[in-house]
């Protein structure tokens, strides 16, 4: 595992575009709360934001990605790295306090 190998998964369109889908189709199979309602009232951009460099940060991505690039982490790797991150990434975005 190189940090760069890493920081290019991150920043590859392709991964980012992939991660987007998986976030939002997960995000569909949840129940509405103010994480999830802010993924789909905000758009991909903000799926990728959250979830980007956690997900790229996977045990074996930067492997995988310097071996074959974003095709080579596939939708199952994607999907469970979202699972398994999806909690703690979400308690990062909790609603505003109003007065």
């Amino acid at each position: 595992m190189a940090f760069t190998d890493i920081a290019a998964l991150a920043a590859d369109p392709g991964y980012q575009s992939r991660l987007a889908a998986c976030v939002f189709n997960e995000t569909l199979a949840k129940p509405s709360d103010y994480f999830t309602d802010t993924i789909l009232r905000v758009g991909p951009g903000f799926a990728v934001q959250a979830f980007g460099p956690t997900v790229a940060s996977a045990p074996g991505f930067g492997d995988k990605y310097t071996e074959g690039g974003q095709e080579a982490v596939t939708d199952g790797d994607l999907l469970s790295a979202v699972q398994a991150n999806w909690t703690r990434i979400a308690a990062l975005y909790l609603p505003p306090d109003i007065p």
